[in-house]
C-alpha cells in the first residue's frame, strides 16, 4: 500500500482529486450533526470529534487487519499486526467470536466498506502530501470543489459514519464473548 505523506510519488494530478472529490460521498448539510457545527463556530473542533470521530480511536485497525489477512494481503506492522496478534492472544473467546455466523458477515461487511473506501483513502493520502507540503492553495481548491460547511471534513464524516456502524456493531457482538473491545481503542 503507497503512503502518499512519506514521499512516494503521488500517482494522479491535482485535476484527477479536483474530480474525484465530486463523486466521493459527504455528510449532508441538512445532517443534525452538522447543523450543530455550523450553528456553534467556536466548539466546531470538539464538536466534529464528537459526532464524527472514529469509533474506538484505533479500532478499525483490528478488522483493516483481519480484512487484509483474509485477503492474503501483507498487515502493515506497527498498525495491523500488532492489533491482530493482540486479539489472537485472548485464546478461545477469539476464537468463539472469529466462529460466530454473525462475525463472518460482519467482516464482510467491513470488507465492503474497506472496497468502498480505497478512493477515499487515495484523496487522503494526497490530502496530508497537500498539508505536508504547505500547498493550502490546492487545499483550497479541493474545497471549493464540494462547497460544504464542513469543507473536506464532510467526506471524513460520511466514511466514519459508514465504517463506525459496522465498528459498533463489531464492538457490541465481541462484548457478548466477553472480549472488550476497548482493549484495542489505543
Amino acid at each position: 500500500m503507497a503512503n502518499y505523506d512519506r514521499g512516494d510519488p503521488v500517482p494522479h494530478s491535482h485535476e484527477y482529486f479536483l474530480g474525484l472529490v465530486k463523486t466521493l460521498p459527504i455528510i449532508s448539510v441538512e445532517d443534525p450533526r452538522v447543523q450543530r457545527i455550523i450553528n456553534n463556530p467556536f466548539e466546531r473542533r470538539d464538536l466534529y470529534r464528537e459526532s464524527f470521530g472514529q469509533f474506538g480511536n484505533n479500532f478499525h485497525f483490528l478488522f483493516e487487519g483481519l480484512s487484509f489477512q483474509r485477503a492474503g494481503q501483507p498487515l502493515d506492522p506497527a498498525l495491523h499486526s500488532v492489533k491482530v496478534a493482540q486479539a489472537e492472544a485472548l485464546g478461545d473467546s477469539w476464537r468463539r467470536f472469529m466462529g460466530y455466523h454473525t462475525t463472518q458477515d460482519l467482516l464482510a461487511k467491513f470488507d465492503v466498506v474497506l472496497e468502498e473506501g480505497k478512493p477515499y483513502e487515495t484523496f487522503k493520502r494526497y490530502h496530508r502530501r497537500l498539508v505536508a507540503s504547505d500547498l493550502w492553495f490546492k487545499i483550497e481548491a479541493l474545497e471549493q470543489t464540494i462547497a460544504h460547511p464542513l469543507g473536506l471534513k464532510a467526506l471524513d464524516a460520511a466514511y466514519n459514519d459508514r465504517r463506525n456502524s459496522v465498528l459498533a456493531v463489531a464492538a457490541a457482538s465481541m462484548k457478548a464473548f466477553g472480549i472488550r473491545p476497548e482493549q484495542f481503542f489505543t
